[in-house]
């Protein structure tokens, strides 16, 4: 008997732009290989900059899936976006995820599980999450971060009245995650670290699953000519305050210092950042199809990134391409790798620098200890293929299943 599960997400993005878009696609694609699904999800009117499919689309792109699609509007930039803000001041629900607790969404999400007779129900992302749970089935939260870590983060790195509204942000969607944690039936983090919060906090049942990758072939050490610069790489959305502030401090701290000293060029791949940092050498590549040349061209991947939570993918996929990669701690933190080994980890401008330098030294000629390095990321990224991910899922949630009616 197949056993059937709702799928709950906010939007199924149009464009597969960074790492929470590709997370949904593949997870509700590979999940609907075994269960039978039926996907909740809000579609947007032509108000809304934020390109959604219909239902029909969406049943055209996920054959044998069925759509339940909850019209929205939603106000996510320029002035329609400070009025909302200003607005939730007077709410005790966050801004940020709580627009997304509407009482259409929760009747919807309650009429799948009851039609579908559903074992599981799925919340891709916090927001939905604030949607559930629904009686008589298993509510699963998957968690993408801690999401008021990477809230208290941002607010520390802005100032003035952003830094208001986003302390207050972090208080309010933490009092929500608290709620949330403690009323799914199963929480599944990225990593251990982000589990051990959950635990930590009252969740009832806590599991990892992992960030995923896509699968690729090994390219090998890539040497660097004498007469050709250090090519270094930054792949993710710039759009993302992390990645946003750590991109502008490599720009400007980092990256004219290498400069000084060697020929370099800095490619960042992904949607740029809202206030993009210009300088020489810098070139932002925007949205792209395929990563395969980029990291083909590539010497080294860099992950600066000072503040968040949950686990960076891309660096177990510039891992998976025999890319070298320079990272902060916290570029680094939840994932299952150790500087030295897998990675080169730099905290500070200085240390950015002189890992850069050296690295291209290193690059001129075949160096054992380089290869060593590629050889240990490669294996820690191979268990983040998305094939292993989902089969992994599938089996947690085949067990959860089992024991819930054992349970009964």
């Amino acid at each position: 008997m197949t056993e059937r599960l709702v799928y709950a997400a906010h939007h199924i993005p149009v464009v597969l732009d960074g790492g929470p878009p590709i997370r949904t696609h593949m997870l509700l694609r590979g999940l609907s290989q075994t269960f039978e699904t039926t996907l909740v999800t809000f579609t947007y009117d032509d108000a809304t900059p934020v390109p959604s499919w219909s239902s029909t689309e969406l049943e055209g792109k996920f054959p044998g899936v069925s759509v339940i699609a909850v019209p929205a509007s939603l106000a996510v930039a320029g002035l329609a976006k400070r009025r909302a803000q200003l607005a939730s001041l007077a709410s005790t629900r966050s801004w940020v995820f709580g627009r997304h607790e509407v009482p259409e969404f929760r009747r919807a999400l309650q009429g799948a599980v009851r039609d579908s007779g559903a074992a599981i129900v799925h919340y891709n992302d916090f927001g939905v999450a604030l949607s559930g749970p629904v009686d008589d089935t298993l509510n699963v939260y998957t968690a993408h971060n801690i999401e008021h870590r990477v809230l208290e983060g941002t607010a520390e790195a802005t100032g003035g009245l952003r830094k208001a509204f986003t302390h207050l942000e972090s208080r309010r969607v933490r009092k929500e995650e608290l709620r949330l944690w403690r009323e799914m039936d199963l929480c599944l983090a990225v990593s251990e670290l982000d589990a051990s919060a959950m635990k930590a906090a009252g969740a009832r049942d806590v599991d990892i699953c992992l960030v995923g990758i896509d699968p690729v072939p090994r390219y090998g050490m890539r040497l660097r000519r004498d007469d050709e610069p250090l090519r270094i790489l930054f792949v993710g959305s710039g759009t993302y305050q992390p990645n946003e502030l750590g991109i502008a401090w490599f720009v400007e701290d980092v990256f004219p210092r290498v400069r000084e000293v060697i020929p370099a060029a800095f490619d960042v791949v992904g949607p740029p950042p809202n206030r993009p940092i210009r300088a020489p050498g810098v070139e932002y590549r925007g949205y792209v199809p395929s990563l395969d040349d980029h990291y083909r061209d590539a010497h080294v991947a860099v992950i600066p990134i000072f503040i968040g939570s949950g686990t960076r993918g891309k660096v177990v996929e510039a891992m998976a391409y025999d890319t070298p990669v320079i990272s902060t701690t916290v570029g680094a933190e939840g994932l299952q790798v150790r500087p030295g080994e897998h990675y080169i980890r730099a905290d500070t401008a200085d240390e950015f620098v002189a890992a850069l330098l050296d690295l291209a030294e290193r690059l001129r000629a075949p160096d054992v200890e380089t290869h060593a390095m590629l050889d240990a990321g490669r294996a820690a990224a191979e268990r983040h293929f998305w094939p292993n991910v989902v089969d992994d899922l599938v089996e947690l949630y085949r067990s959860r299943i089992d024991g819930r009616l054992l349970r009964r």
